[in-house]
């Protein structure tokens, strides 16, 4: 998710959770105590008179949207660049450090190069647990720093160090210092025996067609046993091409898995989806896919 903040300093936070975004659907504003309904195409001006002295309050419907969602809608809404001269910054929640370094310059281009700041948190915890900073020099896609207050432990294989409550994320702590999110520890499956992350193979078939808006990969048992198949979820730019050729498209990803993660992967079924479902912070619930593929109960 990604949030605009003034030289103030000041972030621009909806219903307690920091997640502005640039969207198409119409929102509310409040202009101390009095609201009015602004469309989406006035949102860039909107975001730009919002500061201090204006905006006390926003309240947007429906706009948790995930890098590859906001790139189509870019496209299509306007080829203009962002007109941001006061922004200092954007900032970056949920799953963003997953994206292709390519996809946060595509962004900082919209807006003449303003850096992008990761948080990243949960609501066990009320805030985040690792962040970027002004104060240290920035990685693209990367985090910088264990948030204020908190002290980071990266278990092992092994399990080692042991602490009193796993939190699920999987994160890499580069030579340089800076850390790397690689999604929860529970999106994984294990394919011919080989443990794999959702991710890395959701990155091949994201970039494997154009036509491919988003995917997700989940491991399905077979119903009569055996090791996990591949599946991949798969949601079009173009909403009325659920019924392409899936044939072709699996080949794709199969040419495009084997040769960039493991020769031994296979993708055994593609299956066209108008939406991936997702919690609230816009995590793609995986395991819900895995549960309804499972029951058959996936509906295109």
């Amino acid at each position: 998710m990604v949030v605009f903040k003034d030289n103030h300093e000041q972030l621009l936070e909806i219903d307690g959770v920091v997640e502005f975004f640039l969207m198409t659907a119409s929102m509310n504003v409040n202009w101390g105590g009095s609201s009015t309904d602004i469309p989406g195409d006035k949102l860039i001006a909107v975001a730009a008179a919002v500061n201090r002295q204006f905006g006390t309050h926003l309240d947007c419907m429906d706009i948790k949207l995930g890098w590859a969602k906001l790139r189509a809608l870019w496209e299509t809404w306007s080829r203009r660049p962002i007109v941001c001269l006061t922004k200092s910054c954007f900032g970056s929640t949920g799953e963003a450090s997953n994206v292709d370094v390519d996809e946060y310059l595509w962004l900082m281009g919209r807006a003449c190069y303003r850096p992008i700041i990761e948080y990243c948190g949960g609501t066990e915890i009320g805030g985040g647990f690792i962040t970027g900073s002004f104060l240290q020099a920035q990685s693209l896609a990367a985090f910088s720093t264990p948030a204020m207050g908190c002290s980071l432990f990266i278990l092992g294989s092994d399990g080692y160090p042991i602490v009193l409550r796993r939190h699920g994320d999987v994160f890499e702590r580069t030579s340089r210092g800076y850390y790397h999110a690689h999604g929860r520890a529970d999106d994984t499956m294990s394919l011919g025996g080989i443990k794999v992350s959702s991710v890395g193979i959701e990155r091949i078939c994201n970039a494997a067609d154009n036509s491919v808006l988003e995917t997700a990969a989940i491991g399905v048992p077979p119903s009569g046993g055996g090791p996990e198949q591949l599946v991949i979820a798969v949601v079009f730019k173009d909403s009325e091409n659920r019924m392409a050729d899936l044939n072709q498209l699996r080949t794709s990803f199969n040419s495009a898995v084997q040769k960039k993660l493991n020769p031994l992967f296979r993708v055994s079924q593609v299956v066209p989806l108008s939406s991936l479902p997702r919690t609230a912070p816009n995590m793609v619930m995986r395991r819900v896919l895995r549960q309804q593929l499972t029951q058959g109960s996936v509906k295109v």
